[in-house]
């Protein structure tokens, strides 16, 4: 039996001395053995060694070499590294068309997409295959320094045998023999692997300027935007456009097939997990759309479109780099669902307008890839221009203006760019009529993009967003509090990042329309890279951002983790009162901590370099901020100790209520008439505080009942410890005391003293009970007296009030 039965503290340290104990002799044992140091492997292998430990050591050896035999043969298979390699060369060789130069292809878009596709394509394969011989290399590199000390040790041995047998010299020349042939063999290996990733490294050497060129002639294009590339339209006639389909379709399905190829090749994973993505989500909004109980929306009346378009947009990054043919039939299979969802978003007056858009958007995607200068394409754009101009001109009334406006968007705004696409489309119309066919292309292009990210984003949002609001509807979440009693504010909290993600992507497709996508990124990064120096602190633009963005993001986190542990995780759990606001508070303030250090570093600022802010701030704490530092100190005090905790019933003072929270500096205490106080934490801490309820919620109520003199006490006492015993409410632990206190002024006066369970009840428990007892008292014909007073009249004599009238002030 435990010598401290009944104290913990007694049983920890009786634990404690047991574990000393226990641990002495292990503990000594380590230090006598760590007196001598450790002997070298040369040491404890060979110079020491007894014969039979060669022995048995040799045989080791020689199993060793043969294991390691068997991994140099597999590593030093650079036969396949090699066909690699050829069949990486022999596709640079076919980079470019037969016959034709980056020069040659400058003007076709298509062509010179398909090239750049390819080089990236070889590039990452290229690099693929440097990664891998990189990794064969070391751990030949290995091989080889395992090998060399095993021939030193083993040489060792040889030199120094003096009473070994013949036979065991033979097996140590035998490794000996061994060690140093594989050692030679992974030489050879070594520098045919180094030579293979030397010629990896030359392919890929021609491979890399190739997008620099690239890009050079898509900047050569932008600077003769406003040189006329070709003659009149008027000049063209049908069998300039005859020849010139021929020789547009020709150019552009020639290398569809290998573009597509190269691009799979590289991103074949993405594809295939792109792909298995999409049943899955099929499956989901079907499963959804049983189980929501809300009203089906438009998004979860077509399941399978929804899925698709969203499907779509979330494999935007891989098909971004994908061939200009593939992005066609991509982005038109795009346009084409978000139609059929923009049906049941748009009001009927802007749905033929949509579609004719759609239509245009359609055709102009069919022919995006081709040569702008043939003349197939630029009668094909400038008979796109023309249908813009007049759906936007059928699409100017106010009605379509207000449709758009009962989506939240400023009339203003909608205005603005209306008349901006309208004057870019009419600029890039006449520009095809003249000949600026690269200009014309640019707007019209540029316009359409826009408008069509635009109309697939507003379908695809609107889809999630409907999306989201049904799950959150579903019954499966009712038995997580804190999502069951939010979630109209999780739905709009929800939204928002939604609306700024689709701005954005609107933002950024619009701009690569237009071909300032290069430009702006440019323009932004050296914003945001621009520094300034403030004595040894350096601050940036980007810095800035990224740390308000951490703050943001921990203050969010932190509310989200402290919602789930307060609704969802601590309340399941059998914790004593006032842990789990000690957990959450402690939650809530280390995330918010560590965003605030993430931030900082992020910001690029060393924290040695603010010792002068720390220094100042001590002098500010010494002379002003002794208060704050009070009221914080205090505040931990108060969620770790706990002397008081949310919930609790509390007397400050004249200030009596409960407290609703403790925070970091301050507390609120509610009163019972309802007002919110404000408590500094420090007045709490130092000052007299009465806790009603810090062990338990028990409170003794204190009944003053008093009886007409002539009643029996006894009779009284009977009757009043009936009508407590009667209520349920009271606790029968501690019993009841009925106590006859005083002879009063009008009555016998009694006490009543009785338990309840719950604090909060005191009130009506008194009222309760004062009722009861009344009633018992009238039922058993005892009086409650009012208070009596005697009074004494007293007859003043005739001639003593004579005199008393005819007294006279004196007068000076």
């Amino acid at each position: 039996m435990s010598p401290y039965p009944g104290n913990p503290i007694g049983r920890f340290f009786l634990t404690a001395v047991i574990a000393l104990a226990w641990g002495a002799a292990p503990l000594h044992a380590q230090e006598t053995a760590a007196e001598a140091p450790p002997p070298t492997p040369a040491e404890s292998e060979v110079v020491e060694s007894p014969t039979t430990d060669v022995t048995v050591r040799s045989q080791e050896a020689l199993g060793n070499v043969e294991r390691m035999r068997v991994e140099i043969q597999e590593l030093g298979a650079s036969d396949r590294q090699a066909e690699r390699l050829e069949q990486l060369q022999d596709k640079v060789d076919h980079l470019l068309p037969d016959g034709q130069s980056l020069e040659d292809l400058s003007e076709n878009p298509a062509a010179i997409d398909g090239v750049l596709v390819r080089s990236k394509a070889l590039t990452n394969q290229a690099g693929t295959l440097i990664d891998d011989l990189t990794a064969v290399a070391e751990k030949l590199e290995a091989e080889l320094k395992e090998i060399k000390d095993m021939t030193a040790i083993w040489q060792r041995v040889k030199d120094d045998a003096v009473d070994l047998p013949a036979a065991l010299l033979e097996r140590v020349e035998v490794i000996l023999s061994a060690t140093r042939e594989l050692e030679a063999l992974i030489n050879e290996k070594l520098n045919r692997v180094i030579e293979l990733q030397n010629a990896s490294m030359s392919v890929r050497n021609v491979i890399t300027p190739i997008a620099e060129r690239i890009n050079s002639y898509g900047r050569t294009r932008q600077t003769r935007l406003f040189e006329q590339n070709t003659a009149p339209i008027w000049a063209i006639t049908t069998e300039h456009i005859a020849d010139s389909s021929e020789r547009a379709t020709r150019r552009f399905t020639g290398t569809l097939r290998r573009d597509f190829l190269s691009w799979t090749e590289t991103s074949e994973a993405a594809i295939g997990a792109h792909f298995l993505l999409l049943p899955l989500l099929i499956l989901m909004l079907f499963r959804l759309k049983n189980a929501t109980r809300v009203e089906p929306s438009a998004a979860l009346a077509r399941p399978v479109a929804s899925a698709v378009l969203i499907w779509m947009l979330l494999g935007v990054a891989i098909y971004a780099t994908s061939p200009a043919a593939v992005r066609v039939i991509y982005v038109t299979v795009a346009m084409v669902v978000a139609g059929v969802l923009l049906l049941n978003y748009l009001p009927k007056n802007m749905r033929t307008a949509v579609v004719a858009f759609l239509v245009v958007a359609v055709f102009e995607q069919v022919f995006s890839g081709f040569v702008i200068t043939e003349h197939l394409p630029r009668t094909a754009y400038f008979a796109t221009g023309i249908v813009l101009l007049v759906i936007a001109f059928f699409a100017r009334r106010r009605g379509t203006h207000d449709a758009i406006v009962s989506w939240g968007v400023p009339r203003s705004f909608i205005v603005a760019t209306v008349w901006t696409w309208l004057v870019l489309i009419a600029i890039g119309v006449v520009a095809n009529v003249v000949g600026y066919v690269h200009l014309a292309k640019l707007f019209v292009a540029g316009v359409i993009d826009s408008i069509t990210v635009f109309l697939v984003l507003f379908a695809g949002s609107s889809s999630i967003a409907e999306i989201i609001e049904a799950a959150l509807s579903l019954r499966s979440l009712d038995s997580f509090r804190s999502i069951a009693d939010n979630r109209f504010r999780l739905n709009r909290v929800l939204r928002r990042p939604l609306l700024w993600l689709s701005l954005f992507l609107w933002g950024w497709a619009t701009s690569r329309g237009f071909g300032i996508d290069g430009w702006l990124v440019d323009s932004l990064r050296s914003i945001f890279q621009a520094e300034a120096s403030i004595g040894a602190v350096t601050l940036s633009l980007r810095g800035i951002i990224v740390f308000v963005f951490a703050i943001w993001a921990a203050v969010w986190i932190s509310r989200i983790v402290r919602a789930v542990l307060n609704q969802d995780v601590l309340p399941r759990m059998d914790l004593p009162r006032g842990v789990p606001n000690t957990i959450s508070m402690t939650a809530h303030y280390s995330i918010i901590m560590i965003g605030l250090l993430l931030g900082v570093g992020f910001m690029g600022i060393d924290l040695s370099s603010l010792a002068f802010v720390v220094g100042a701030l001590g002098v500010g704490i010494g002379f002003g901020l002794q208060n704050l530092v009070n009221n914080f100190v205090s505040g931990l005090i108060l969620i770790f100790e706990a002397p008081i905790q949310v919930g609790d019933t509390v007397e400050v003072g004249n200030l009596m209520g409960r407290v609703v929270q403790i925070g970091i500096r301050t507390s609120r205490v509610r009163t019972y008439s309802g007002s919110e106080v404000i408590v500094p934490n420090g007045e709490l801490v130092s000052n007299q505080v009465i806790n009603w309820t810090l062990s338990d919620r028990r409170r003794r109520l204190e009944l003053g009942v008093g009886v007409a003199y002539g009643t029996d006490p006894t009779t009284v006492t009977e009757i009043l410890r009936n009508v407590v015993l009667a209520e349920e409410d009271v606790l029968e632990d501690p019993e009841p005391i009925i106590i006859f206190s005083e002879f009063g002024d009008s009555a016998l006066n009694f006490r009543v003293l009785a338990w309840i369970a719950d604090f909060d009840t005191g009130f009506s428990m008194t009222h309760k009970l004062n009722t009861a007892i009344n009633q018992a008292l009238a039922d058993a014909g005892i009086t409650i007296p009012f208070p009596q007073r005697d009074l004494h009249l007293k007859t003043i004599p005739e001639t003593a009030a004579g005199q008393a009238g005819g007294l006279q002030p004196d007068t000076p």
